[in-house]
This record gives C-alpha cells, sequence and structure tokens, in this order.
C-alpha cells in the first residue's frame, strides 16, 4: 500500500467580487488555471475561503466587502478542495446570514469547514479527514476582526496572539486533537494586509 500522502495546501482562495462574474462566463475551472491538475492529484486539499457564498445584500460596513454566488462553490470541488478554513476577515463582510449560508453550501457540496460556525462550539471544533489510514485533523484560526470572535452568535475562531491565556487555549485543543489524529494542521489567517 502506498502510504505517501499528498496534501495541497493554498493560501487566501477569494473567487469573488468581479471574479464571481468572470466565473461565470469562464466556467468554475477557470480560477485555478494551471494548478487546476495539481490540486486534483492530491490526496486533500486545504485553503482559506477568502470570501462568503452567499446572496445576502446585508453588507457590514467596511472598506472591501467579498462574496460569491453560492454555485461557485462548484469551482471548490473541481478543485478537489477538502476543507476550507473561514476564520478570516471576509467571512461576515454579509454578516451572520453571509456565513451561515457559506456554511450551508460547503456542507452541501460535501467540504469540510474550520474556523468559524454558528456558535463558539463550532466555530473551534477541527475537522477529521482519513486518507490512506492516515487520521489529519485541521483547526482554523485568525487574528483578524476580533468582534467576529464567535460566542453564542456566529463568528470566528479568534485568537489574541499577545493573550497567553489564548495561546494556552490553542495549544490544549491541539493537544486533544493530536489523541485522535496522525497529523495536525493549523490554518491561521494572520497579520495585516
Amino acid at each position: 500500500m502506498n502510504n505517501l500522502l499528498t496534501i495541497g495546501l493554498t493560501g487566501d482562495v477569494m473567487i469573488g467580487r468581479t471574479l464571481d462574474t468572470v466565473i461565470s462566463q469562464k466556467g468554475y475551472d477557470y480560477p485555478w488555471g494551471d494548478v487546476l491538475p495539481l490540486l486534483i492529484d492530491t490526496d486533500l486539499n486545504i485553503i482559506n475561503l477568502e470570501t462568503s457564498l452567499t446572496d445576502s445584500e446585508r453588507k457590514v460596513y467596511k472598506i472591501f466587502n467579498f462574496k460569491s454566488s453560492p454555485d461557485k462553490v462548484q469551482s471548490l470541488v473541481d478543485a478537489n478542495v477538502t476543507i476550507a478554513n473561514l476564520a478570516n476577515n471576509h467571512i461576515l463582510d454579509f454578516a451572520h446570514e453571509g456565513l451561515l449560508q457559506t456554511i450551508a453550501t460547503l456542507n452541501a457540496a460535501g467540504i469540510k469547514h474550520v474556523g468559524a460556525g454558528k456558535n463558539h462550539d463550532e466555530a473551534i471544533a477541527p475537522a477529521i479527514v482519513h486518507r490512506k489510514n492516515i487520521r489529519i485533523g485541521v483547526l482554523g484560526l485568525t487574528d483578524n476582526e476580533p468582534v467576529w470572535n464567535a460566542d453564542n452568535d456566529p463568528g470566528t475562531n479568534y485568537i489574541d496572539l499577545t493573550d497567553t491565556r489564548e495561546k494556552a487555549r490553542v495549544l490544549h485543543k491541539i493537544k486533544d486533537l493530536q489523541k485522535q489524529t496522525d497529523i495536525i494542521i493549523a490554518s491561521i489567517h494572520w497579520g495585516p494586509n
């Protein structure tokens, strides 16, 4: 048996704004260009989804608001995306509705997600996948948009990198995940633009 595991990791994947229209014109595979064959050949791919997949028109006040229509999830499916980190500074650009529709859209497409959820417990929950008898655990975190931190309301898995208690919380989560998995990947959207 081949135990070689190939994991594709991307940076920010933003298929919204004007690219949403271009994808409608040129097809779901268009954004990936020459990289698509590489993504298809991996055992799993992990992205940071730097947009929401929503029809919501309820923009939050900020300079840039990113969204893509929900059908564009097919671009992610075609690229063999396994897990999307939603912990970033654009997932709530279209308020709670945008986040919740994104989650529902990803769920319907069979794409796991981390880093955001309908409450704190969902936002901090890892995703675990099995490939070639290897268990991979993924956590999603961000140090952007502290007001989007999930509590009883939808939000992200926010971490204040200057707070030792916050760092201890994440390390505890990693240690718990280590008991269930062979490999742990933390997808962290952090720092200024």
